[in-house]
């Protein structure tokens, strides 16, 4: 019989990809971006120019990994790759104007299905999971 954390560890996880699911939805977000799509381009919005090496680091994924997935974003005139000024052999990336706006109407897009998802808890439970969010936060940089 499992523990009582590992059944609330359980819910959590599956609580967690329900709402990855709630957030993509079945039609696409902005501009036809996916979650981790979106996840890279604000990152690179905040970041400024990263190297490739810098995106597969924060993708968690090998460099040929990462390639592919800017490869389509490329594609989608969502990034656009230029030579290191300081090294020719490195390639940073940038945010073209396309990826800023399809970056600003997703987040839109996925702020209005939270906003929806939180808006069904009262506003105790809200309350009570704004608490939780924060100690878990808290847990996370610990």
């Amino acid at each position: 019989m499992p523990s009582r954390i590992d059944v609330l560890a359980m819910s959590f996880i599956e609580t967690i990809r329900r709402v990855k699911e709630h957030m993509t939805g079945r039609d696409a977000l902005e501009g036809g971006c996916t979650l981790v799509q979106l996840g890279l381009l604000w990152r690179i919005s905040q970041v400024g120019n990263p190297t490739m090496k810098d995106v597969a680091s924060f993708m968690r994924a090998a460099p040929p990994s990462a390639t592919g997935v800017i490869n389509g974003m490329v594609k989608a005139k969502l990034l656009k790759r230029a030579v290191d000024k300081g090294d020719r052999r490195s390639v940073r990336l940038r945010i073209t104007p396309h990826g800023t706006r399809v970056l600003n109407c997703g987040w839109k897009m996925m702020l209005a299905r939270m906003r929806k998802l939180l808006g069904t808890l009262s506003r105790e439970d809200q309350s009570r999971l704004s608490l939780i969010l924060a100690r878990l936060s808290v847990a996370f940089t610990e």
